[in-house]
This record gives structure tokens, C-alpha cells and sequence, in this order.
């Protein structure tokens, strides 16, 4: 009798919390904008130079997602590809780097959103500010794991440009 019991009590949790899961909002509903853009693979190319298609694709899905309160999303995305460099300690700190692939220096300009969560009390439609990005530097480079990695920003801006603005649909 007591083990149905527990039994019966483990299935009405393990429901209700399939029910509220099921009917939390996702990202982009929590924070009235599309979906942070994902990268299902960034093993491409397997060997030689990255496109600088593939060098947008993977910094816009890198550069996008949640973090703390906040969702960082990208727009107006241009990136254009450098010839390959030796990896030498000099350029900087980087995620298991494959020092025996190039990096790719890659430059360019994008629109940064920063929006605060509509469940927070943020202000829907008026809950992002953006920074514009307009000599954004960077790199790309291949990691131990045979993946991907693209970053870039402009290092010369120091705030944001407006606040109170509506996020990428």
C-alpha cells in the first residue's frame, strides 16, 4: 500500500512538472524576439581556409544565446576572411586551439542586441538596447575537436547606441 502510494505521488510530480515544462515559454517567446540563432555542426571545412559564409554562419550562432538575464542576438552581419596565420601566443588566449591549423583573422561590422527578459518585468517590444559594431576583429580558428570557433568585436566601442528598442523578429 505505502509503495503505490509513493508511486502514485512520483507520477502526479513527474507530471505536473511535464505540464509546466511543456508550457514554459521559450527563448525567443520570454524575450519577444526570434530564437538565438544555433549551428548544428562547425566541423566544415575539414581542412583548408574557412568561407567567409561559414565565418558568419558560425560567429552569428556563436555569438547568439542567453547569458545571465540577457539575450545577446546579432543583425546586419558582414564578415570578410584574412589569409591563414600560425598560431603564436602573442594573439591572444584561445578555447583548446589546434595550434597546428591556421587561424583566420576575420574583420567586419554587425548590429549587437542586448534584451532584457519580458518575464522580468522589461517592457515588451522596448526591452533590448543595441551597440553597433562597425570595425569588428577577430578570428576564426579550428579546436582540438576538429570544430569551429569565430569571434570578433569592435574594440573601440565603449557603449551602447540606443535603449528602449523593439528585438529582431
Amino acid at each position: 500500500m505505502v509503495g503505490r502510494r509513493l508511486s502514485s505521488a512520483a507520477l502526479a510530480l513527474l507530471a505536473s512538472i511535464s505540464a509546466e515544462t511543456a508550457s514554459s515559454a521559450s527563448l525567443g517567446e520570454e524575450y519577444g524576439s526570434r530564437e538565438p540563432r544555433t549551428c548544428a555542426d562547425t566541423s566544415a571545412p575539414a581542412s583548408g581556409a574557412i568561407t567567409a559564409d561559414l565565418a558568419k554562419t558560425y560567429f552569428e550562432c556563436q555569438a547568439e544565446g542567453q547569458s545571465g538575464a540577457e539575450l545577446y542576438l546579432v543583425e546586419q552581419v558582414k564578415v570578410q576572411v584574412g589569409g591563414g596565420v600560425p598560431y603564436t601566443p602573442n594573439l591572444g588566449s584561445f578555447s583548446a586551439i589546434d595550434v597546428n591549423v591556421p587561424l583566420y583573422p576575420i574583420r567586419g561590422s554587425y548590429l549587437e542586441y542586448q534584451c532584457g527578459s519580458l518575464l522580468r518585468g522589461h517592457t515588451p517590444g522596448a526591452n533590448c538596447a543595441t551597440c553597433n559594431q562597425p570595425k569588428a576583429t577577430g578570428y576564426c580558428y579550428k579546436t582540438t575537436f576538429a570544430d569551429w570557433n569565430c569571434y570578433m568585436a569592435d574594440q573601440s566601442v565603449t557603449e551602447r547606441n540606443a535603449s528602449g528598442v523593439t528585438p529582431p523578429q
